[in-house]
């Protein structure tokens, strides 16, 4: 439950939420969805007895089939950055995003370019997926599986992908982490290892979590604001309340490469053009 707090996934998102709910005049109550609120009858009972109007899921699994039941049954339901079929939802868009990233790589000159996945359970993880393999597919690069590692969205998992690459012998000279957090632990483990990031291995993150430009070197990053999309979900699952009428397909928020050191990419740039591109 400490995570919910400390990880700006769930804080950035929740604060949109909090923010569009103040000013429609709206109070927010937190559950958190353990394996007792997803099995049981509690989310039935909080509707039933008139405690909710409607109900944000953050970071939901594909798995969570109680949601998909709740909403099947009619309740209001919106999905922060999941997709479940016939519940509606706001989601970043990481397929072009993770295929801006993999374009950013190739165009540094990188053919060989590792991957860290996320969790194959969430929708970020499923689809930064396609969209590596659809970046690779564009410029014209094999996919290698011996250059996928796996990760949980961790920073330990990130730190224990870079053993998995070398223990294969095929350590990449750019590596994708489906997330920061991750990123942020390959950078650990490639630096004890004596490894110069941005020189000897070009390393990009995503979400843009705050901490990704005080890291060093500052890490290229996929953004996506979990901010707005709890926003933009909390202004969607309001107006079904205010309407009565359920919003008919999923909303897709744009994605932002953010380019920092980490990269590489200064290092064959002009001073001053790096300065302008830097955030």
């Amino acid at each position: 439950r400490g995570r919910i707090f400390s990880d700006a996934y769930f804080s950035e998102s929740l604060s949109g939420i909090l923010d569009v709910a103040a000013k429609m005049d709206y109070r927010v109550a937190l559950e958190f969805a353990d394996e007792e609120f997803r099995t049981g009858a509690k989310p039935r009972q909080l509707f039933r007895q008139s405690r909710i109007e409607g109900l944000l899921a953050i970071g939901a699994l594909t798995t969570d089939s109680y949601l998909a039941e709740l909403a099947e049954a009619g309740l209001p339901i919106v999905l922060v950055n999941t997709l479940m079929k016939g519940v509606p939802s706001v989601t970043a868009d990481n397929i072009e995003g993770t295929v801006a990233v993999v374009h950013h790589l190739a165009s540094l000159g990188h053919r060989s370019i590792g991957y860290i996945r996320g969790l194959q359970i969430t929708t970020p993880g499923i689809q930064r997926d396609e969209g590596f393999r659809r970046g690779l597919h564009l410029m014209g690069l094999p996919f290698n599986e011996n250059l996928m590692a796996h990760g949980d969205f961790s920073e330990e998992s990130g730190y224990h992908a870079i053993d998995e690459f070398a223990r294969r012998h095929v350590m990449p000279k750019a590596i994708f982490a489906a997330n920061d957090l991750m990123a942020i632990g390959a950078a650990r483990r490639l630096k004890e290892m004596n490894y110069l990031i941005g020189y000897d291995v070009a390393l990009v993150g995503g979400d843009d979590a705050p901490l990704a430009r005080y890291v060093e070197p500052p890490l290229t990053t996929l953004r996506q604001s979990m901010y707005d999309l709890g926003a933009a979900a909390a202004r969607m699952l309001l107006e079904w309340l205010r309407t009565g009428e359920k919003p008919e397909q999923n909303e897709i928020l744009h994605t932002e490469l953010i380019i920092r050191q980490s990269c590489g990419a200064y290092l064959a740039m002009p001073k001053k053009a790096a300065a302008a591109t830097s955030h």
